[in-house]
Parts: C-alpha cells; sequence; structure tokens
C-alpha cells in the first residue's frame, strides 16, 4: 500500500507539472534566472526496495548438508520477501532548455555507490535450521537516465521526471553446521536489472551557479532471475524508492 501510494504522489506530481507547463501559456512569470544550460553535481540518498523471490519446485527433501536456499526450494512455490534499505550517494551531469514561457525540458543521467541491503535468517517454513543460515540481497551500484519537465518560478524549478533505471544486485546464500562449527555450503549469484522509474523534484538556485535540489524516484525492475538452471533458481520482483538531495554546479 506503502508504494502504491508514493507512486500515486509521484504521478499526481507529473500531472501538476504538466498543468502547470499548460498555465505558462497564458500567465508566464517574469524571471530573472534562466535554467538553461549544462550542470555536473553531486547528490546523495536513503532507498528503500521490495523484492518478491519466488523458487521453483523441486525433488529436494530436507535432510544433512542440504543448504538453505535448496530447503526453500523444496518448498512448492515458497517465496519470501526482502525490504532492503541503506544510503547511497554519486553524481549527475545534464542539460536544461528553458522556453519563453518558463518551461523547462532537460536530460539527466546519474550513478550511485552505496549499500542497500536485507538479510533473513532461519525464518522460512517453521524450519528448524541454524541461526547462521541465511539468505542476503544486496544492491551497491545504480543508475539513471531521465527526462525531465519543469516549470521555472525564478530562482525555483519545480519538476517532473522519467525514464530508464539499472541496479547491480547480489543474493547470498549461506548454511553453517553449528555442531561442526563449519560453513559447508556458500554460495551467491548478481545480476543486472533493468527497468522504468518515475518521480518529482524541486530545485532552488543558491547563487548564479550553484542550486541545491530535493528529489523523489519511484523505481520498477520488473522480474530477475538468480541462480538459472540450478536447483535454487528463483524469480525476483524487485521495486525501490528513495529520497534524494544534491547540489549541482551550473556551466
Amino acid at each position: 500500500m506503502a508504494i502504491k501510494s508514493a507512486a500515486a504522489v509521484a504521478f499526481g506530481a507529473i500531472l501538476y507539472a504538466s498543468g502547470a507547463a499548460c498555465a505558462a501559456n497564458m500567465v508566464p512569470i517574469e524571471s530573472s534566472v534562466d535554467w538553461s544550460g549544462s550542470y555536473l553535481g553531486l547528490h546523495g540518498s536513503y532507498n528503500w526496495a521490495d523484492s518478491n523471490a519466488e523458487y521453483t519446485s523441486t525433488d529436494i527433501v530436507p535432510g544433512p548438508n542440504v543448504t538453505f536456499a535448496e530447503i526453500l526450494a523444496s518448498l512448492p512455490g515458497s517465496s519470501i520477501d526482502m525490504n532492503g534499505s541503506g544510503f547511497m550517494g554519486g553524481g549527475q551531469i545534464g542539460y536544461n532548455s528553458q522556453f519563453d514561457n518558463n518551461v523547462v525540458l532537460g536530460v539527466e543521467a546519474d550513478f550511485s555507490f552505496g549499500n542497500v541491503h536485507d538479510k533473513i535468517v532461519d525464518d522460512i517454513g517453521n524450519l528448524d535450521l541454524s541461526t547462521e543460515d541465511y539468505v542476503k540481497s544486496k544492491s551497491d551500484m545504480a543508475g539513471s537516465v531521465r527526462a525531465r519537465l519543469g516549470y521555472a518560478m525564478d530562482t525555483v524549478l519545480i519538476y517532473a521526471t522519467g525514464g530508464l533505471a539499472w541496479t547491480n544486485a547480489k543474493v547470498y546464500s549461506r548454511d553453517y553446521d553449528d555442531a561442526t562449527n563449519t560453513t559447508f555450503s556458500d554460495i551467491s549469484d548478481s545480476a543486472d536489472m533493468w527497468g522504468w522509474t518515475v518521480g518529482a523534484g524541486a530545485e532552488f538556485r543558491v547563487t548564479e551557479n550553484l542550486s541545491a535540489k530535493a528529489e523523489y524516484l519511484y523505481t520498477d525492475f520488473g522480474s530477475t532471475t538468480f541462480f538459472e538452471g540450478d536447483l535454487w533458481e528463483s524469480e525476483a520482483d524487485t521495486t525501490s524508492q528513495s529520497v534524494r538531495f544534491g547540489l549541482n554546479y551550473h556551466f
């Protein structure tokens, strides 16, 4: 419900920005700031993600030296929900064109590093597993290329944005033997995930060349296969949200 509400807010912001752009044809606001031109900046964000991974059915029966992932896969139609969160930071580059009616069209590309992660320990199917057994997910790189449509009110620019998004996700499964204090299974997989992103934001001109911005983005990466062809193959449906703050230097 929270994701649907957040997406509705972003969609509403797009309608608002579009409406503002149409209204600009009738009532232009005198602006001393021209947002046209290229810019380069830095940003930081807090991110949270939801991923539902469904495991394919197999004939594996839980027993000695059977991995946590194999046990999950032995449960017909079993699935787990990973709810990761964490901070990321990076940079962006973009270009704006401002028209006489104060409508601003632009394009922006960004890249981020960080650690959005989640870990589930010994709680699937009420199985009596070691507390050292886990399934863990992690995303430490992400990027997007987005269009921006906004309306300039002198030193303030409000905008809607949307485009293509990418991230690299890693999944780990570990099985620990309490009796011998050893790890007898430790597997991992990674995948590039592509999807779409949409959001809205506001940018404020601090000086002639420097601006500060706040932005919200909702991203849907669709379905991604991990451990393809293996006994613990799974399909993960992933969405994410982020609140981002940044600074841009305008040339």
